[in-house]
C-alpha cells in the first residue's frame, strides 16, 4: 500500500499490473482514501523509488506460469503464504483472506517451478474492524456471501 489510510492497493500479482497497476479494493464508509495520494503507474513508481536513493529497482518480476508438471531437479517443495485477519489476536480472529504460492526447489535454495496459486476470501462471523479495513482494503462487502475453497488450497 502507498499509505495505510488508501483503499487501494498495489497489487503485484495482477494481470492488470502494466496497464493498471493500483487496484481499487473496496473502501469502507469510515475509511476514507488518503486525499494527497495520486495513482501512479508502474514506471511512475519505479522512478519515484529510485530518484530518493533509498531503493535500487534491478528488474521487473514477472509472474511464472503453474507448470504443469514439476521438473525432477527441484525435488523439495516449498509455499509462499499470506493471511489476512480481523485483527492479531490468534485465539479469536478470524482470516478474512488467504494467498499461496506452491513451488519446487533444491538443496541449494534455487527456485525450481511454480506447481499452484490460490487466492480466496472469507466472510468472518463479526464485522471487519475499521482499523483493519484501513490496512488491508478489505471490506465486508468484499467479503459477504465468500468461503475460502480449501479442496481448491489444499490442491496447491
Amino acid at each position: 500500500m502507498m499509505t495505510a489510510r488508501m483503499a487501494e492497493q498495489f497489487d503485484m500479482f495482477s494481470e492488470q499490473v502494466t496497464r493498471d497497476p493500483m487496484v481499487t479494493r473496496g473502501a469502507s464508509e469510515s475509511a476514507e482514501p488518503d486525499k494527497h495520494a495520486v495513482p501512479m503507474s508502474e514506471e511512475d513508481m519505479v522512478r519515484h523509488l529510485s530518484e530518493t536513493g533509498r531503493y535500487r529497482i534491478l528488474q521487473k518480476l514477472m509472474p511464472r506460469a503453474i507448470a504443469p508438471f514439476a521438473r525432477p531437479a527441484y525435488p523439495l517443495k516449498g509455499i509462499i503464504l499470506d493471511t489476512e485477519t480481523t485483527g492479531l489476536n490468534a485465539r479469536k480472529d478470524e482470516i478474512i483472506e488467504i494467498g499461496v504460492i506452491a513451488f519446487t526447489f533444491d538443496a541449494t535454495g534455487s527456485i525450481g517451478d511454480v506447481t499452484g496459486i490460490y487466492g480466496g476470501l472469507q466472510q468472518p462471523s463479526v464485522s471487519i474492524p475499521t482499523e483493519i479495513t484501513r490496512l488491508t482494503g478489505i471490506t465486508d462487502n468484499m467479503v459477504a456471501g465468500q468461503t475460502i475453497d480449501m479442496p481448491a488450497l489444499a490442491g496447491c
